[in-house]
């Protein structure tokens, strides 16, 4: 059995099929892309033509990886400038808000949903994304997936991760108003970029904030609107980012519908292989700092074997990070993943 991409290699394993060796998936960031193409970050935001050439010589340096979401105009909290939120360019780090304006009953009936053609950085990214998309030939296999943050992720910005999280217990009306406005956002946006990429296979979903609340919580809140998302977009391979500690709410998340789980490092692998291992891939999870950023090459070996004993056997394994990709990882310790994979026999 061949595979003409790591992609493909990466959605058979996604949906649990026979893959001739366990692929290798990471997800690349403003801050990856930038570190391995030698620019600075601001450039990599400022300039489309930086930010489109720092993705393809990581991608032309790593032929053997899949990038979830692949090619996107990673500007990170940027999607909530179409809100009216105010950004914050960071030299060298993430686009940051503390904006979280929407922390009140009142305040959130005040919400317009944004327009994606006219309003904040939506329009900007997607116009971006078509850059990418008129180049395909040069980004085969990396223009098949969409992302967007989770409902939690992004209803802890709009009213504040502790509002959020008080508010389960205190407001719970709130909350569960917040959280429908947020899947709304999230499902025009995603609907947005399938516009751009009609023939899209997969979606990235962040939703760190999952990890963070019990598992009754998890399934009266957050449950829902994972759900509402794997509804209307039923021919999508979905995958659940959540690198939180999320032991307690596994069963939960494989009941979501979605194909793969990306774990954090904090997170027991083989407890998710016997827990939900049947019911969803799993991508994971060699710690990002640790490990890739500050270990040794020997380092990334021995926990890539780790996870691959852990988890490779039967299938639905994709070796990845614990997390998105940091700036400065040595291109060697990435190489290393790759070898381990092709290496394990299950």
């Amino acid at each position: 059995m061949s595979f003409s991409s790591p992609w493909d290699r990466f959605l058979a394993a996604a949906r649990r099929e026979p893959v001739d060796h366990v692929p290798v998936a990471l997800i690349g960031t403003a801050r990856f892309f930038s570190g391995v193409a030698g620019v600075d970050q601001s450039d990599f935001y400022y300039d489309p033509s930086v930010m489109i050439e720092a993705q393809k010589t990581t991608f032309d340096r790593f032929p053997d990886v899949a990038f979830v979401p692949g090619c996107w105009p990673d500007y990170g909290v940027g999607f909530f400038t179409a809100l009216g939120m105010r950004a914050e360019w960071i030299p060298n780090d993430t686009c940051a808000t503390r904006d979280h304006r929407y922390d009140n009953t009142d305040r959130l009936a005040g919400l317009r949903m944004p327009d994606p053609a006219t309003d904040g950085l939506w329009p900007w990214y997607l116009k971006t994304l078509r850059r990418f998309a008129e180049r395909g030939e040069e980004f085969e296999g990396r223009l098949g997936c969409l992302w967007s943050m989770g409902p939690g992720e992004v209803a802890s910005y709009l009213a504040g991760l502790m509002t959020l999280v008080e508010g389960f217990h205190t407001d719970p009306e709130f909350v569960e108003r917040l959280l429908v406005v947020s899947t709304d956002l999230i499902l025009r946006w995603l609907d947005a970029q399938l516009e751009v990429l009609p023939g899209a296979q997969a979606a990235l979903i962040t939703d760190d904030v999952s990890g963070l609340v019990s598992e009754p919580m998890y399934r009266k809140f957050l449950l829902p609107h994972h759900r509402r998302i794997r509804e209307r977009y039923p021919e999508l391979v979905l995958v659940f980012h959540n690198d939180t500690r999320s032991d307690h709410i596994l069963e939960a998340i494989a009941d979501t519908g979605f194909d793969v789980f990306q774990l954090g490092q904090t997170t027991s692998l083989p407890l998710a292989k016997e827990t939900i291992g049947r019911r969803m891939a799993l991508m994971g999870n060699v710690d990002t700092v640790a490990v890739l950023q500050d270990g040794t090459v020997d380092d990334v070996r021995a926990s890539s074997r780790r996870c691959l004993a852990e988890a490779g056997a039967g299938g639905g394994f994709i070796l990845s990070a614990g997390g998105g990709m940091n700036r400065g990882i040595q291109p060697e310790k990435i190489d290393a993943m790759v070898e381990c994979a092709r290496e394990f026999k299950p």
